[in-house]
C-alpha cells in the first residue's frame, strides 16, 4: 500500500523519523510550508533521497500590508492556494492511506476531505491536547469531530493527546500514543563549563514562559552570583525580554545568543549546567504539547526542568527521578527547583543520567517510528479485511 503524510513544515528533528519510515513502507510526505520559510522548518537539502514534495506558495509574503484586513486577505489567499495545491496532489496520487497530522490545520482538513471523496484510509495525527480555549476553537470543533471519526486510525503524540482524540470521538477507532519522541541518545560524553549556565533553547514566544525563565534565575542568582543564563533562539518578544532583563538588574549575567544551527546545540545541551524550558499556558491557548528539546536535552544526559505545560511532563519526565516537573507560568517553583539542582551538582548530574536512559529505552526515534509503523501496519489489516467482505 502507498502513505502520503501531510504536514505544514518539516522541523529538522522529525526528519529521523521519516527517514526510518520510508526505508519500511512507499511512502512520500508533502508539506505546505505554509508561513514558515526558514531553514529550521524547510531545508529540502537536509532531506536527501526522502520522496518529499512541496508545495508552492503564492508569490506574495504572508502578511504584506499594514492593514489587518488586508493582511487577513492574503492569509486566505495563502490558505486557498496552497489547499487547492495540496488536494489536487493528494487526488492525482494513488495513495491508499492519507495520513493528515495536526486537527487545527488546513492541510488535515483537506487530507481529511480528499480521503472521504476519493474512499481511501484516513488517519489524522495529533498532539494536541489543551483545547478547545476560545471561541474561534469552539467554531472549529463540529470540523475536528467530523475529522476523528473519518478517521481509519488516530496517532495520538502522548498521552493527554491520546486521551483529547477520545474525548473528540474516537470511540471504536484504535488510538495509538506513538509519542512524538524524535531524538536519539548521543555517545559524546557530558563537560559541564566551569562557570556554570543555566541553557534555554526556543522561540522568543509567550508560551515558553521565558519572562517567568528571567524572574526565576534573578531570584537564583541572588545567591549564587556566578551563574549565568544563556537564551538560544530568536522571536517577537527578544526587546522585551532583553528590556525585562535589564529591570530585574541581570542583564549582564543573560546571553541572548540568537539562532543557533541545530546540529550546534548539542554542545551546549553537554555543557549547561541545566536546561530549562519554562513553558506556560497563555490566554490565547498557548502552551507546549510535546516538546522536543526537552528530550533532545534529556538525550544528552542534561539535568532537565519541564512544567505542566508541556506534555512531555506527563510521559517522559518524572519529578525528582529523571527531571524537575513544575507547574506552568510559577515563577516560585521554578526558582526553587532550579536552585535545588544548582546546589547539588551530583545529584542533578545523576538525574540527566537517568534521563539519558529514559530516553535510550523508551523515547527516542526507534521506538516511535515502531510506533508509528504498528498503527500503518493495523490500518492495512483493517483496509485489508474491508476488502475481503
Amino acid at each position: 500500500m502507498k502513505i502520503v503524510v501531510c504536514q505544514r513544515v518539516c522541523p529538522e528533528y522529525i526528519v529521523p523519523l521519516f527517514r526510518e519510515l520510508a526505508r519500511k513502507y512507499d511512502i512520500e510526505f508533502v508539506f505546505s510550508r505554509f508561513g514558515q520559510e526558514h531553514a529550521f522548518f524547510f531545508d529540502p537539502a537536509r532531506l536527501g533521497d526522502l520522496p518529499v514534495r512541496a508545495l508552492r506558495p503564492p508569490p506574495f509574503p504572508l502578511r504584506p500590508f499594514r492593514s489587518r484586513a488586508l493582511n487577513k486577505l492574503a492569509f486566505w489567499a495563502h490558505i486557498l492556494v496552497l489547499g487547492a495545491q495540496l488536494a489536487a496532489t493528494l487526488l492525482r496520487g494513488r495513495h491508499d492511506v492519507i495520513v493528515g497530522g495536526d486537527f487545527l490545520r488546513f492541510e488535515a482538513v483537506v487530507a481529511c476531505a480528499v480521503a472521504r471523496i476519493g474512499r481511501r484510509r484516513y488517519v489524522l495525527w495529533s498532539d494536541e491536547w489543551h483545547w478547545p480555549l476560545t471561541w474561534r476553537d469552539r467554531l472549529r470543533l463540529p470540523l475536528v469531530r467530523w475529522m476523528v471519526r473519518s478517521s481509519t486510525a488516530l496517532l495520538a503524540g502522548g498521552t493527554k493527546a491520546k486521551e483529547k482524540l477520545v474525548e473528540l470521538g474516537a470511540g471504536s477507532r484504535p488510538v495509538f500514543n506513538v509519542y512524538h519522541t524524535n531524538v536519539r541518545v548521543k555517545d559524546a560524553p557530558r563537560t559541564p563549563d566551569a562557570e556554570r549556565f543555566v541553557l534555554y533553547v526556543g522561540r522568543l514566544e509567550e508560551r515558553k514562559g521565558v519572562d517567568v525563565l528571567l524572574r526565576a534565575f534573578a531570584d537564583v542568582r541572588r545567591s549564587r552570583p556566578g551563574v549565568r543564563l544563556k537564551v538560544l533562539g530568536r522571536g517577537e518578544l527578544l526587546a522585551p525580554l532583553q528590556a525585562l532583563a535589564a529591570s530585574l538588574a541581570i542583564a549582564d549575567a543573560v546571553d541572548f545568543v540568537g539562532w543557533v544551527d541545530h546540529d550546534a546545540v548539542d554542545d551546549y545541551y553537554r555543557r549547561c549546567a541545566v536546561f530549562v524550558l519554562p513553558s506556560r499556558f497563555t490566554p490565547g491557548g498557548g502552551y507546549e504539547p510535546f516538546s522536543n528539546v526537552v528530550l533532545e536535552a534529556m538525550a544528552c544526559g542534561a539535568p532537565v526542568i519541564a512544567t505542566t505545560a508541556n506534555g512531555v511532563a506527563f510521559d517522559v519526565v518524572e519529578d525528582g527521578v529523571n527531571g524537575r516537573v513544575v507547574p506552568g507560568g510559577d515563577v516560585a517553583a521554578l526558582a526553587s527547583a532550579l536552585a535545588a539542582l544548582l546546589d547539588d551538582p551530583a545529584a542533578a548530574e545523576a538525574m540527566g543520567r537517568r534521563g539519558q536512559a529514559t530516553i535510550r529505552d523508551r523515547f527516542n526515534v526507534d521506538r516511535m517510528a515502531e510506533r508509528f509503523g504498528a498503527a500503518l501496519d493495523t490500518v492495512f489489516r483493517l483496509a485489508t479485511a474491508h476488502t475481503s467482505r
